[in-house]
């Protein structure tokens, strides 16, 4: 049974987990089509890494580990739930993933965000040792991790040859709002009053400029790796030659095309990786 408290600590790192790979994949694939979106923003090459039409799941693994899941659960502070307008669409899915990698649902001041980087290696490292706000050149708001709530926003800041992404369980509470075309100017006002709840602010660039929602989180210790994914992109549908099917999951059968079914154009490198990583 999945386990929904904290109190098997066992439930980091390590690849056993309580469903079967396919049905992971499944599930992991589902939640990457119910959040991708076909658009392009100025941090995307789209020479070397062109707006994905299909993905497709080839491994799932447990990130995280026992001092990174203590750090978060001692950071945790008063409950502020998030306003349900903020909420994401997909917090059912989430809680269905979470479970059947034994770990409990989310609470009120939490979301599940995508991660995207610019190597495995510094994946790894994140799932190893957890997130750290750093900034960078394009940093919105200064010194933060950035995560996002759209597959395709992270899937930004991935090598086109070996795409990776964490999922990671985001500590949200209460986000500073900020629906500004560019948010900068008001940077030292946001950071104030997201200190008032957990370190988050939204930059709501889907209402500034009709793209993607970030969530930049002030602190890394607010933010727990839960998944290391591998993918694949393409344009155009993989190859169906054995399709695998899992109906209960309603998962589109073009997610779910075996490993061995890899044709899709080849993609030069990317340069940069997801603001505040």
């Amino acid at each position: 049974a999945a386990s929904t408290t904290w109190g098997c600590i066992a439930c980091v790192g390590g690849t056993v987990m309580s469903r079967s790979q396919g049905e992971l994949r499944a599930l992991v694939g589902q939640l990457m089509h119910e959040t991708m979106k076909d658009l392009r923003t100025k941090d995307r090459d789209q020479k070397a890494n062109p707006v994905p039409k299909h993905f497709q799941v080839t491994s799932v693994e447990r990130a995280g580990s026992r001092p990174v899941l203590s750090k978060f659960l001692e950071a945790r502070g008063k409950d502020h739930s998030i306003p349900e307008e903020h909420h994401a669409i997909t917090r059912r899915l989430a809680n269905q993933l979470l479970e059947s990698c034994g770990m409990p649902r989310l609470h009120g001041c939490e979301e599940l965000l995508w991660h995207g980087t610019r190597c495995r290696d510094t994946a790894e490292t994140i799932s190893r040792g957890g997130f750290r706000a750093r900034k960078t050149q394009n940093s919105f708001v200064g010194e933060a991790v950035y995560f996002a709530e759209s597959i395709t926003k992270a899937d930004e800041y991935t090598d086109p040859e070996d795409k990776v992404v964490l999922l990671a369980r985001v500590r949200v509470g209460r986000p500073a709002v900020c629906a500004d075309s560019d948010p900068r100017p008001r940077q030292d006002a946001l950071r104030h009053q997201a200190k008032q709840s957990t370190g988050c602010i939204l930059l709501d660039r889907e209402k500034a400029r009709g793209t993607y929602k970030e969530w930049a989180m002030m602190y890394g210790v607010q933010c727990l790796p839960c998944l290391l994914v591998s993918y694949r992109t393409s344009p155009s549908p993989f190859s169906m030659s054995c399709p695998q099917r899992i109906p209960s999951f309603g998962v589109p059968s073009v997610l779910l095309a075996p490993s061995s079914a890899r044709p899709f154009p080849p993609a030069g490198s990317e340069k940069g990786g997801m603001r505040g990583k």
